[in-house]
């Protein structure tokens, strides 16, 4: 365990560019909750917009993920497979004439 911190401030940069990590490993993450190596049980505030407002871990989201990583799980942006294609019709059928294209920044098999 004494490696960790030491490697993390080694090799990694925040994002901000400032401070320093939060004291605290993360093991696992459940619902609105993180579970740190500590043992200790966090309400997880930080974590991002999906996990807020599905939760960490959602059944759905798992089971989507690991049927799409086990088919196609990423492709070069030049090319198409059918689910990035029936995403980008759903979008463009709630936009407002006469927008009808949509730009999907990602890479792939999403």
């Amino acid at each position: 365990m004494d490696d960790f911190w030491a490697d993390a401030e080694r090799h990694l940069v925040r994002c901000n560019g400032a401070g320093r990590f939060v004291p605290e490993i993360i093991e696992r993450a459940e619902g609105s909750f993180v579970h740190t190596a500590g043992g200790w049980r966090r309400l997880d505030f930080t974590s991002g917009q999906m996990s807020a407002v599905l939760g960490h871990s959602h059944p759905d989201v798992v089971a989507t993920v690991q049927r799409q990583a086990a088919t196609l799980d990423h492709l070069f942006s030049g090319v198409l497979s059918r689910p990035v294609v029936d995403l980008s019709r759903e979008l463009a059928a709630t936009l407002p004439e006469p927008l009808s294209r949509v730009l999907l920044l990602t890479t792939g098999a999403e």
